[in-house]
């Protein structure tokens, strides 16, 4: 898992043969980094409408996670994690006493 956003819009696209919805890169969408929360209701209507499974490299879901932000994973690609929503506060460090000499 990558630790960087993803920037730029996405598509789903349906495989009845693999039997699930996943997130793909498109140049023009209505759906982007925008609105993650769009983007994680639309992939759970399409999931049940045609019912099928949502891609396990398409969600990723972090233990207590409610909160969707689009990431990326392999490859650049698209990936929607559910963050717990406490883990967006900031951390507060202690001062380091070490220095560093190059």
């Amino acid at each position: 898992m990558a630790g960087r956003k993803y920037q730029g819009f996405v598509a789903f696209e349906v495989s009845k043969a693999k039997g699930t919805v996943k997130l793909v890169p498109t140049a023009k969408s209505e759906y982007s980094e925008k609105n993650p929360e769009v983007i994680f209701a639309k992939l759970k209507e399409i999931a049940k409408q045609h019912s099928v499974e949502i891609d396990q490299w398409s969600l990723f879901e972090i233990k207590g996670g409610t909160e969707p932000v689009l990431m990326t994973y392999r490859y650049g690609k698209p990936c929607l994690t559910l963050f717990p929503k406490d883990s967006r506060k900031p951390t507060s460090r202690k001062p380091s006493d070490k220095i560093l000499i190059v």
